[in-house]
C-alpha cells in the first residue's frame, strides 16, 4: 500500500492564502484599471494609446493567472476533502 504524505491543514491553510491573494489581485484590478481610466482624461496621445495597449495585454495575463489559480484552488480543495475522507477510513 502507497504511504500518504500530507498534511491536509497545511494544504487548507496554503488553499485559503491562495483565495485572499486572487481576492485582493482581483480588488487592485478594479482600482488601478478605474486609475487607468481616470489618466486617460489627462494623457491623450499615441505613447498612451501604446501604454494602454502594453497594460491590457498584461492585465489580460493577469486575469488568464487568476482563473487558473481558482480552478488550481477548487482542485486543491476537492482533493483535500477526499484525502480527509481517506484517511478516516
Amino acid at each position: 500500500m502507497n504511504e500518504i504524505k500530507a498534511d491536509t491543514e497545511k494544504i487548507k491553510q496554503f488553499s485559503e492564502d491562495l483565495r485572499q491573494f486572487l481576492s485582493y489581485v482581483e480588488e487592485v484590478n478594479c482600482f488601478i484599471n478605474g486609475q487607468l481610466h481616470l489618466l486617460h482624461d489627462k494623457w491623450k496621445d499615441s505613447v498612451y494609446d501604446r501604454f494602454k495597449e502594453e497594460f491590457d495585454k498584461n492585465m489580460k495575463l493577469l486575469l488568464e493567472f487568476s482563473e487558473t489559480a481558482y480552478e488550481e484552488r477548487q482542485y486543491l480543495d476537492k482533493k483535500v476533502k477526499e484525502l480527509e475522507e481517506f484517511l478516516k477510513k
